[in-house]
């Protein structure tokens, strides 16, 4: 007999062992999450084997159960069909169940998923990242923890990410440049805000997870006869391929320092903001005019002042800088 869960993107066979992956796809789903809270909810009732749990109890657990008592009683049946509970059902319904060994097995490794430190840690970081990508698309300026908790993106298998959790996430985000904010005494970051590559990363990628590694990376530049100067991976994982940049390149990143600098007295930024933007704009014409401009280093230059100039207040300024940026990283491979 096969069963397939509604919603899931997957399947199994009844008397198959569940893995860490059966029950981290079966939690993605609604219904495989509603199921999951009930089994473990039923096993944690279970104070004494062999003796039949009363279901009533568990009636009000979730809000699809309260709307329709059918629900549950679906569900019941779904977990006896795969081999997790045990019971005789009347007409008035399934009303007592018994656990099966399996069914502590499921609950074992959903809850061993749910508290897994280096799992949790990871999809905090996807998940405050995706939820500061929400906020940038809607325009929300939201500064506190307690906004992302109660936000859709805010638990993690059913269970709140707790302050520490969030807060690792955000330095995590900030020190890898994926989000701006202020870090206060009480170690909060305020007026988070997604930047550049935060969006690049998600919009290219889908999440963190998915992303290829960033640092310990190497670079190993060697002279090929005829390369016009390409370098060459030599080797080993992790390592970064630059190419040197071509005189188009270098013109198109030219154009980029005057249009840059005509707009940025315009995007409405504080002195300060202003001054640091000029200062990257400086950076990216003192490369640009180097004997030997690198195209990793322009990048990032470039890149830097697009996030800076997204504090502007001047909308329309703010989006024509982005315009002319992308431009440029696209003319240079960026």
């Amino acid at each position: 007999m096969l069963i397939v869960i509604e919603e899931a993107r997957f399947h199994f066979n009844v008397g198959e062992i569940f893995t860490m992956t059966d029950i981290r796809q079966m939690a993605e789903t609604a219904s495989g999450m509603r199921r999951l809270k009930l089994l473990e909810a039923i096993c944690n009732a279970d104070t004494r084997p062999g003796y039949e749990v009363d279901t009533e109890q568990f009636e009000q657990m979730h809000d699809d159960y309260v709307s329709n008592w059918r629900a549950m009683q679906e569900d019941l049946r779904w977990m006896k069909s795969l081999g997790w509970l045990a019971f005789e059902e009347s007409a008035a319904g399934v009303q007592g169940v018994r656990t099966q060994a399996e069914a502590r097995d499921a609950v074992q490794e959903f809850v061993g998923l749910r508290t897994d430190s280096m799992q949790r840690a990871q999809a905090a970081r996807d998940a405050y990242l995706l939820w500061l990508y929400d906020c940038d698309s809607s325009d929300e300026v939201s500064t506190t923890y307690d906004d992302f908790r109660s936000s859709r993106h805010g638990a993690y298998l059913g269970t709140r990410f707790s302050d520490r959790e969030i807060g690792k996430a955000a330095a995590f985000l900030k020190d890898k440049k994926y989000m701006r904010g202020t870090l206060m005494n009480a170690g909060v970051y305020t007026s988070p805000k997604i930047t550049t590559s935060g969006i690049e990363i998600l919009e290219r990628y889908g999440s963190l997870k998915n992303s290829p590694p960033s640092e310990n990376s190497s670079v190993t530049n060697i002279n090929v006869n005829g390369s016009h100067g390409s370098n060459v991976n030599v080797g080993g994982n992790n390592v970064t391929q630059s190419t040197s940049v071509s005189l188009e390149q270098i013109e198109k990143s030219k154009e980029f320092v005057n249009s840059a600098r005509g707009l940025a007295p315009i995007l409405q930024l504080s002195p300060d903001e202003q001054a640091q933007l000029l200062e990257a704009i400086d950076a990216v014409e003192a490369e640009v005019t180097a004997p030997e401009p690198k195209k990793n280093i322009l990048v990032e230059l470039i890149s830097k002042t697009k996030d800076l100039a997204l504090q502007g207040a001047a909308s329309g300024i703010v989006h024509a800088f982005q315009q002319i940026a992308s431009t440029a990283l696209t003319a240079i491979g960026g």
